[in-house]
Formats: structure tokens, C-alpha cells, sequence
């Protein structure tokens, strides 16, 4: 990347990305007080259901605090020389080259995808085990099975998802996962083709974060999730 491709991702989209961040606080901190109005022995009693949306707000706040300190970075004068005293490798260092800046971008994006489903995934399990659901699948496809909550697809697309940041970009299927899928979003379609890199940037990927929210909440106001009792969250 280039002084001005940087200065362009961070300085626009990076606004444009944590604009979109904030909105998932806000509705996140609107589900939190929902349950502190409605179910305020669940707040006391640390259950999982809230516990859930601060994990995941939590996330959200990590991740848009790197996004701005980063625009603060490339806001400094000469930020392109200091990065490059500062973190340049030193087989690098007589070389004006800003092309390892892409892999700090990169793994912004592969944290913020990380970071949500790792959260998903754990409330997942804590409701595997208290609806004593077993199987050799994922948890969310085992879960999905038995409550219907959201769309298949989805999960299938963020499960590849998943496999290519463990694979540094590159769809490389296990198990069942097919040597090619494509995943139609209304907005886009992301295809993964065995041993293939994938066209997902920053922007995609908070979209699916955001389809990934909306799944939560429709987990969480499941009514058979609703009427579990209250279980302290392990996240």
C-alpha cells in the first residue's frame, strides 16, 4: 500500500467503519438496559443472556478504539516515517515500503470477525448444554437445527468465513464444508473455492457482523431461551 492508499482507507473508510461500529453499541446497550428494565435478576445474578450482548459490546469497543487510534496515527505529520523507523523490519529498513501497514488492516478485520464469533459461539455452547443438545456439527448449526432461529446459510457462509482467516485468507474445507460455495447477500456475494483467497474486505465483513447481531437477538428471544433459568455467563 501506498502513503495515499493508507491515508484514503484510514482517514475515510476507518470513519465510515466505526460510524458503523457505534451503531452496534448503541443497539447493543439498548438490549443490555432492555433487560435491565425487564429482568433485573438476571442482571444481578450475572445470567448469560445479557452477559452475551456486553460481551459482544465489549468487542465492539475494542475494535473501534484500534480504528481510531490508527486515524490518529496517519493524522500525525510525517506519520509515514515514523512508522517506518518504528515498525519496519530491519531487513525493510533502508526501504520507504508501507506495504506492512496491509497486514496491521488485515488483521483488524480478521479480530473483528474473531472477536464477534467467538462470542456467539460461546453462548452457543452454554445453550447446547442447558438444552442438553448433543452432536458432532458446530454449535450454532447443532443449535439451529433444534431452535430454527436464523438462516442456514448464513452460518454456513461465516463457518468458511472462519476457515480462510485460520488459513490467512486462503478457503482450504474440513470436514463437510464443500471445495466451493457461494454465499448471495443482498448486498454481495462472496465466493469460496478450495485452496482460493476470498474477495471479503473490511466493509463486507461489518455486514456480516451485523447479520451476526441479528441472529444473537433472535437466539436470545427464543422463547425456549427465554425460559431457561438463570445460568451465570462463562464468557
Amino acid at each position: 500500500m501506498t502513503k495515499e492508499e493508507i491515508e484514503k482507507e484510514v482517514l475515510e473508510m476507518y470513519r465510515h467503519y466505526c460510524y458503523i461500529i457505534n451503531n452496534f453499541e448503541k443497539g447493543l446497550n439498548q438490549g443490555v438496559q432492555e433487560y435491565i428494565n425487564n429482568h433485573p435478576d438476571w442482571i444481578k445474578n450475572s445470567d448469560f443472556r445479557p452477559g452475551t450482548l456486553m460481551r459482544l459490546l465489549s468487542c465492539a469497543i475494542s475494535v473501534r478504539y484500534t480504528l481510531e487510534r490508527s486515524q490518529e496515527y496517519i493524522k500525525q505529520e510525517n506519520w509515514n516515517s515514523k512508522f517506518l523507523e518504528s515498525y519496519q523490519p530491519d531487513f525493510a529498513k533502508d526501504r520507504p515500503y508501507l506495504g506492512f501497514f496491509k497486514d496491521i488492516d488485515m488483521m483488524n478485520r480478521f479480530y473483528i470477525f474473531h472477536g464477534f464469533f467467538h462470542q456467539f459461539e460461546t453462548t452457543l455452547r452454554i445453550v447446547m448444554e442447558l438444552l442438553d443438545i448433543k452432536g458432532r456439527k458446530h454449535p450454532m448449526f447443532l443449535v439451529n437445527d433444534e431452535l430454527d432461529f436464523y438462516d442456514n446459510k448464513f452460518f454456513e457462509c461465516i463457518s468458511a468465513v472462519r476457515n480462510t482467516i485460520h488459513n490467512n485468507g486462503f478457503y482450504r474445507p474440513i470436514g463437510q464444508q464443500p471445495d466451493e460455495f457461494t454465499y448471495d447477500h443482498k448486498e454481495f456475494t462472496i465466493v469460496f473455492v478450495k485452496d482460493g483467497g476470498v474477495d471479503l474486505n473490511m466493509g463486507k465483513t461489518l455486514i456480516l457482523m451485523e447479520d451476526l447481531l441479528e441472529a444473537t437477538y433472535h437466539l436470545l428471544n427464543h422463547e425456549r431461551v427465554l425460559a431457561l433459568t438463570i445460568t451465570i455467563d462463562r464468557g
